[in-house]
C-alpha cells in the first residue's frame, strides 16, 4: 500500500517550512528521527522536553549584543527560556514577547 501524500508533515509543516524559507528567509532544519542530543548535536538540545534551542539563541544574543560578560548574557537567557509553573501559558507567551520586544534587562559590573 502506497503511504498517502495527505500527511501532517506534508501539509502542515513542509508547507510551513517552505513558506518560511521562501517568504521570510529563514532557514529550516528537518530533525525529526535525526537528532540526538548533547552541546554538539545537531540543534544542540539537551532532550526532546527542551523547546527553545538556547544554543542558536546564545549565540544570537551574543551576535546582537557584543562585548557584554558571559555573565550577562547567561542572565539573559536565563531570563527568555524561565517559565512559573504557576503562569498561565497565555501570561508566559505575553512575558517573553515583551522581552523579545522591548529587550531583556541583565546587571553585571565591568572590570
Amino acid at each position: 500500500m502506497t503511504p498517502s501524500p495527505y500527511t501532517e508533515d506534508f501539509l502542515v509543516q513542509q508547507t510551513t517550512a517552505d513558506y518560511l524559507e521562501q517568504q521570510l528567509s529563514w532557514e529550516s532544519l528537518y530533525a525529526h528521527n535525526r537528532e540526538d542530543f548533547g552541546p554538539e548535536s545537531l540543534l544542540g538540545r539537551r532532550d526532546d522536553r527542551e523547546v527553545v534551542l538556547t544554543r542558536t539563541l546564545r549565540a544570537k544574543l551574543i551576535e546582537l549584543n557584543p562585548g557584554l560578560p558571559d555573565t550577562a548574557y547567561d542572565d539573559g537567557l536565563r531570563q527568555i527560556v524561565t517559565t512559573t509553573a504557576t503562569q498561565t501559558l497565555l501570561a508566559t507567551n505575553r512575558e517573553k514577547y515583551t522581552l523579545f520586544r522591548d529587550g531583556v534587562l541583565v546587571t553585571f559590573q565591568n572590570e
